[in-house]
């Protein structure tokens, strides 16, 4: 007898994998990417370290081949595959280029990981604060010029949009200066398929450590990631990849998962031997979807973005987020985001005509029922908002101490916040960016933006609860 019913979660999985269109992570469109000869077989190769089957820990043998491949093909010195997901290894990448105590120049729009490795590492963040006309290429360079002694610089490229950061004079000018550049490139692992059609990769471009997550654009499992250590930075020693082994060990489970892994390796060999003709058929479809768009929806692409991410402006349409996510719900559609003005969209690199029609419809739905011809108008509310993602409020407390350490905390009302420190981040999600660390005042700004968030029915981590409204605080 089949108690799926008394399995909620299992229940819950198989309704969302059932006749939907995915245009979300992960890109294997739940399971939908992967062969027949491997789908149905891929629990099969759940197993343990064994003589035949190699140590994922301490790879040799077959293992090592199967890593080996992946450096050759994304043009790394030295890749490792890392079962439980970007996460992991950006902090196995931190911890490998910043000695405990060191300094990190980082952008604010990163990863809440990168918090979380700041506080374990005790790093002193030097922020590269965007100035008005600036691009965040502008302001890392800025600030490594300040800050020739930092050890490492952190940089997002290609970002959840799709734009991407320029990094060769900030790779000259860190290798002038003996910093180590570390790129999380978690949505860009398919740009090694086609070079010339694509924004450049991080590890083309001389980057010393690159995560990358397989998962959110390739047919692999979630949370399959590759953590790669350019040619350039083996070589020279600048770094070594026993300490990014020793550090590996430290952030990975003990058991990682041949399955996960074996997506690693499958995913390689399909990019490889398909990816440049998948990405050719995407950019034809995405063309046709362009062509058709009405004009109430913009498409956004800024000049050396990722063409095949999909970012859509309805703020003419005058509708609400849960109105268009009622509406894409409504079409068998399910987009990996919609905000307060975005519908953000991942096409996996095999996505079929029949789902980019389905999104089509979709479209062009949203856009029919607007209520009448929206006037365009710069809305000072969310630009304000968007802005504060690039700036560091004032920071009372090390983010370390808050987290580790033994301070008084209290939950109070989000609209008494004002002045108070963060106990806790802050993190609209998704993306997963921190609006607040902990150890930051928080500020009315702050707290509209927050408010603005929770209305439009945005999940924020760190807002205890949503009816309510608490935060966490020092006392």
């Amino acid at each position: 007898m089949n108690s799926i019913s008394q399995m909620p979660l299992v229940e819950t999985l198989f309704a969302a994998a059932q006749e939907r269109f995915s245009f979300h992570m992960p890109g294997n469109r739940h399971g939908q990417s992967f062969p027949g000869w491997l789908r149905d077989n891929l629990w099969s190769l759940d197993t343990t370290e064994l003589a035949q089957t190699g140590d994922i820990q301490n790879p040799t043998g077959k293992v090592r081949q199967a890593m080996d491949l992946a450096a050759s093909f994304f043009g790394a010195g030295h890749t490792r595959f890392v079962t439980t997901g970007t996460t992991t290894s950006l902090l196995t990448a931190l911890a490998t280029a910043c000695p405990y105590g060191s300094e990190l120049i980082l952008p604010r729009r990163v990863h809440q990981t990168l918090l979380h490795g700041t506080a374990l590492l005790n790093l002193t963040p030097i922020w590269a604060e965007i100035r008005e006309g600036e691009q965040v290429e502008q302001a890392l360079l800025r600030t490594l010029k300040a800050n020739p002694q930092a050890r490492a610089l952190f940089v997002t490229s290609p970002g959840y949009d799709g734009r991407t950061v320029c990094l060769t004079e900030l790779v000259q000018l860190a290798d002038r200066c003996g910093t180590i550049i570390i790129v999380d490139e978690a949505h860009g692992s398919h740009f090694a398929a086609a070079p010339d059609l694509l924004p450049p990769s991080a590890l083309a471009q001389g980057a010393d450590l690159v995560a990358m997550s397989a998962h959110k654009t390739l047919p692999a499992l979630t949370p399959a990631s590759y953590l790669h250590i350019g040619h350039k930075a083996l070589a020279t020693g600048k770094i070594k990849a026993d300490k990014l082994g020793q550090m590996l060990k430290v952030f990975q489970t003990s058991s990682p998962s041949f399955v996960i892994a074996a997506t690693l390796d499958y995913a390689r060999w399909w990019l490889e031997h398909h990816g440049r003709q998948a990405v050719e058929n995407l950019l034809a479809l995405i063309a046709a979807l362009d062509r058709g768009l009405p004009p109430a929806i913009k498409r956004i692409q800024l000049p050396g973005s990722d063409p095949l991410r999909l970012t859509y402006d309805y703020s003419r349409t005058g509708l609400s987020r849960p109105q268009v996510n009622a509406i894409f719900d409504a079409g068998r559609v399910d987009p990996e985001l919609v905000d307060l003005t975005r519908i953000i969209l991942i096409p996996a690199l095999d996505t079929t005509q029949d789902e980019t029609k389905a999104l089509a419809s979709v479209l062009q739905t949203v856009a029919s029922t607007a209520p009448g011809a929206v006037p365009v108008q710069i809305d000072p509310a969310a630009i304000a908002e968007e802005a504060l993602f690039d700036q560091a409020p004032p920071s009372a407390v090390p983010c370390s101490a808050v987290l580790f350490g033994d301070l008084k905390k209290t939950a109070i009302p989000l609209h008494e916040a004002n002045g108070r420190i963060a106990a806790e981040a802050i993190v609209p999600y998704p993306p997963g960016i921190a609006l607040i660390w902990p150890g930051e005042i928080i500020t009315a700004d702050r707290i509209r933006a927050i408010k603005r968030f929770l209305a439009a029915d945005i999940t924020v981590y760190g807002v205890r609860d949503p009816d309510s409204s608490s935060v966490v605080v020092l006392e």
